[in-house]
């Protein structure tokens, strides 16, 4: 670089910079550093030929270098003395670029990071700006600067150029003038933090949310799935969660209506897709073979709907440092997963289940978060479904079915919709669906439904899935009345004859009040199905018999007694 390029590239002066005593030859530019009175303490030399030498492989070649005994110092301090208001900027060009249009501005001598008290100490009682380069030592530094103004007993401000300059001289180069400069806005500290907050830090009003140009579907399967967000099929054992993501999966990809019997008020399919997309499914549950089955149940044979290849290998985060983690904090494979999801997609994922993907105790409100927040974070915009067990009943409880979620309670707080999912009494292919969180819709009424059922002509003597129907609404009144009912048949059947209270208790462990055993009983006698009488066992005889009778021949068990 010759002499007049640098000046030319700092949009620099030749009278401004001999006023500030620089001299210069071809190869190198003397800057005198002088202490608070004026009087020289050593020189700084910028090398313009510091590129070429290095491309020589010269191994002292350097852009800066000072004369032995130098040390941090305040460039121009001395022309400050009697300023109200002064620039701390960074660079030695900065601050003669700034004098030049007037701006009274000093910096330190051996680097942005190298500041200290010591020698910002003449500021004291001046209105500091803090204007310092662009890059990500700049920006890292401000707050240093800051806190140490503060502390000397100054004013301090920052005042920031546009990012698309790497710092002042490049800022003037571009046609900008000290009016330009002195404009740009004043903050403090707290407001710069604002000002430079991560994204997610971030706060929207009401009015900015309403002026958001918004994806124009919130579901993707109307009613069930949203367009983002969480979603819970939660139910026991052998309760058709499994079959019913699959089934979901297979409407996503192809836009056909889950449960196309269900219709809304004006006839038409109540479930119907309104969003086609991809699929992921990881499922850390099922066997290949059960995978296959079940796909070929269901006839599904696309490229659109897939599965992780290794689930046993995903994990979200570093468990017992047995896998390599990222800055994130996240693995390898969760962020590979993300950036695959995205790239290929995938607007649906499926987890089978909750648990196995899950990291943590599920009953600890913290843990639950972390699980949440991290699949928020890594899938945004993504709808993900999830199957999750049931809790087991204690004896004599019977909890509302939107508790039945198995874990502490933020699980189901996580969720925008969730579905439970039970087995009918005394019948291999019907299932009961209640939605027990709807997001801001109205919850469903409680239906029932029957998987459809071929023999697999690969195997013979088992079953295939093929879909599921929708077959009615379910009265809940009415259902946990016949529940009762087929259990009072089922222990009455099995004993024979017992004492009305051992009977109570027993339907009492099931969960049933006495007011539902009371009526049950009755219905019981009434279908001729039982009789009551008083006991004629000594020392029990002011208490009730019931006597199962079978096809009408009363049973005569003695009760075992």
């Amino acid at each position: 670089m010759t002499i007049e390029e640098y000046f030319r590239e700092h949009s620099l002066k030749e009278e401004t910079a001999k006023q500030f005593g620089w001299t210069w030859n071809d190869n190198v530019i003397t800057i005198p550093i002088c202490d608070p009175d004026g009087n020289l303490l050593y020189n700084r030399y910028r090398h313009l030929n510091y590129q070429e030498e290095k491309a020589k492989g010269n191994p002292r070649a350097s852009k800066f270098s000072t004369d032995p005994g130098s040390h941090p110092a305040l460039y121009a301090v001395h022309l400050v003395k009697e300023k109200d208001t002064v620039v701390l900027c960074e660079g030695e060009p900065d601050c003669v670029r700034l004098w030049q249009e007037g701006i009274p501005s000093v910096c330190g001598t051996s680097g942005v990071r190298t500041v200290d008290k010591k020698f910002t100490l003449p500021l004291r009682g001046k209105k500091v700006l803090i204007v310092l380069d662009t890059d990500e030592d700049g920006l890292e530094s401000i707050e240093k600067y800051y806190n140490i103004l503060v502390e000397i007993g100054a004013e301090p401000y920052i005042k920031e150029i546009p990012p698309e300059y790497k710092d002042v001289s490049e800022y003037f180069t571009n046609s900008h003038t000290g009016e330009d400069f002195l404009n740009l806005t004043e903050l403090d500290l707290d407001d710069w933090h604002i000002k430079h907050e991560p994204e997610e830090f971030k706060w929207e009003s009401a009015a900015d949310i309403r002026q958001k140009e918004l994806p124009k579907e919130k579901w993707l399967v109307n009613k069930a799935i949203p367009i983002e967000g969480f979603t819970f099929f939660i139910g026991p054992e052998a309760s058709s969660k499994s079959y019913q993501s699959l089934s979901i999966a297979k409407c996503v990809v192809t836009g056909e209506p889950w449960l196309p019997q269900k219709q809304d008020e004006n006839g038409q399919p109540l479930f119907r897709v309104l969003k086609r997309t991809r699929v992921l499914i990881m499922d850390k549950e099922s066997t290949k073979r059960r995978i296959q089955d079940r796909l070929r149940g269901y006839d599904i044979n696309t490229k659109d709907i897939e599965f992780l290849a290794y689930p046993q290998k995903f994990e979200i985060a570093e468990v017992n440092n047995t896998r390599e983690a990222t800055e994130s904090g996240y693995t390898k494979f969760f962020e590979n997963l993300a950036i695959k999801v995205k790239k290929n997609g995938v607007g649906l994922i499926i987890l089978d289940s909750f648990t196995d993907f899950f990291i943590g105790e599920e009953n600890d409100r913290g843990h639950v978060q972390k699980f949440f927040d991290s699949f928020r974070q890594m899938f945004p915009g993504i709808a993900i479904l999830c199957l999750h067990h049931s809790s087991k009943m204690q004896p004599g409880q019977r909890k509302p079915t939107s508790q039945l979620g198995r874990g502490s309670t933020n699980i189901m707080a996580q969720a925008y919709t969730a579905f439970h999912f039970e087995p009918i009494r005394k019948s291999k292919t019907e299932f009961t669906v209640e939605q027990t969180k709807a997001g801001d819709s109205l919850k469903l009424n409680k239906f029932k439904i029957e998987s459809q059922i071929i023999n697999d002509p690969l195997n013979k003597g088992e079953t295939l899935v093929t879909s599921f129907v929708y077959l009615c609404e379910v009265d809940d009144k009415t259902e946990i009345t016949s529940e009762a009912f087929d259990k009072a048949k089922e222990i009455l059947e099995a004993e024979g004859k017992m004492f009305r209270k051992e009977f109570e208790s027993e339907m009492k462990a099931e969960g049933y009040s006495p007011k539902t055993v009371t009526n049950i009983l009755k219905r019981l006698k009434d279908d001729g199905l039982i009789k009551t009488d008083r006991s004629k066992v000594e020392g029990r005889t002011k208490e009730i018999e019931i006597t199962w009778q079978y096809e009408g021949e009363v049973v005569t068990d003695d009760l075992g007694l």
